[in-house]
């Protein structure tokens, strides 16, 4: 297992950009990484969870809320 971190920006049609601060783990094992995007800045209260293969980035699984919306699809 290992742990990543970063940074996301997620960008709506709209042209409105979010930015996030990224943690999570990656599992070799099964080639999944799981993420927790936090919102930052003027998004704080923001949060996504995904579920993400590697190495294709794939979504399989997104839930949350963003923007005052609450978000919950799967793959």
């Amino acid at each position: 297992m290992e742990k990543e971190a970063g940074n996301a920006f997620l960008t709506f049609p709209n042209g409105d950009v979010f930015q996030f601060r990224v943690r999570g783990k990656y599992l070799e094992k099964s080639q999944k990484a799981n993420l927790i995007l936090s919102g930052a800045g003027a998004n704080t209260g923001a949060m996504l969870l995904l579920s993400v293969t590697v190495p294709d980035m794939t979504i399989e699984s997104m839930r949350g809320r963003v923007a005052g919306q609450k978000i919950d699809w799967h793959l």
